[in-house]
């Protein structure tokens, strides 16, 4: 889990699109890592650099594949959508200038 969130917050990844990562949509060339995934919502092709510890964390995770099964998303969804509250009902701290 640990793994998908780190990849949403580096690439902006949707949740829908980030479950559906398998090991095949990751490459590396000389210089940089890639992700290659296809949008689910608008099936447009995505072609994203990614920071090295980002793609080797990818590649650890279980047999290379993040597929996520229903009971599994949903149990996903509804920490994420608890921690989201959570940081919701945080007090805003004053930056001082």
């Amino acid at each position: 889990m640990t793994a998908l969130i780190h990849c949403q917050v580096a690439t902006g990844l949707a949740i829908r699109d980030a479950i559906q990562l398998q090991r095949d949509n990751l490459s590396e060339d000389e210089s940089d890592c890639w992700l290659h995934i296809k949008r689910q919502k608008t099936n447009k092709p995505v072609r994203q650099k990614i920071d090295t510890g980002l793609y080797e964390e990818l590649l650890s995770v279980t047999n290379g594949t993040l597929r996520v099964r229903q009971p599994q998303l949903r149990r996903l969804f509804l920490r994420y959508v608890s921690l989201l509250n959570f940081v919701q009902d945080l007090e805003p701290i004053p930056l001082l200038c």
